[in-house]
């Protein structure tokens, strides 16, 4: 039996008793039966633009932009990356250069560096020569490393004491030792090209 006939002989039955018709309607709404189908639809077009290929898209065109430089402003650097600052985190290198300037560095393969030198440079080279060190002739600060890699694509990692983040990224610092790389230098640029950052450098 249809909703309508079914609604249309209550209707009739309550009038023949009592003559109130329009109370007996009320009590057996007709829209009733049809809300809930318009809920669901509603609710799976929701879902649908929560899909997670519109929440990756979203993720994917997020970035966060941290700059710095050097104490006197010689060399700018600037990394663009979609990682937070413990996300990136940081290594205090133990070697002996990188400990008398009490240096530690961070990089993210997916990201990319900006390094603009406005003044002089220094590219200082030690232990096995193959990463140079830059280093302002002005006011002495290091703010990144790079390295060239056999297909000349450049990689870095910048300092984390002159980027803007230096406060938050101290928190998430660990020390690092490449001994066990000193007799493996094939390990050490697999470790770099793993990790570190592609780089451009602006004169």
């Amino acid at each position: 039996m249809s909703v309508l006939r079914k609604t249309s002989m209550m209707a009739a039955q309550v009038r023949n008793s009592s003559g109130k018709a329009s109370q007996a309607l009320r009590t057996w709404p007709i829209h009733s039966v049809y809300r809930s189908p318009v809920v669901i639809v509603s609710t799976q077009r929701r879902h649908m633009s929560d899909s997670p290929a519109s929440v990756q898209k979203d993720t994917q065109s997020k970035h966060m932009d941290y700059h710095g430089a050097c104490h006197c402003g010689g060399i700018k650097v600037h990394l663009r990356t979609q990682k937070t600052p413990s996300e990136l985190g940081a290594r205090a290198c133990q070697c002996g250069f990188c400990r008398l300037h009490g240096g530690s560095f961070t990089s993210d393969a997916a990201g990319a560096l900006s390094i603009k030198t406005a003044g002089s440079v220094n590219r200082y080279r030690m232990g096995t020569g193959t990463a140079e060190f830059l280093i302002c002739t002005n006011c002495g600060v290091v703010p990144a490393a790079t390295w060239k890699r056999d297909d000349g694509k450049l990689l870095s990692v910048v300092r984390v004491q002159c980027l803007d983040i230096r406060d938050e990224l101290e928190k998430y610092t660990k020390k690092w030792s490449l001994e066990h790389e000193l007799d493996n230098p094939e390990e050490r640029f697999k470790r770099r090209s793993r990790t570190w950052t592609p780089t451009e450098i602006e004169k």
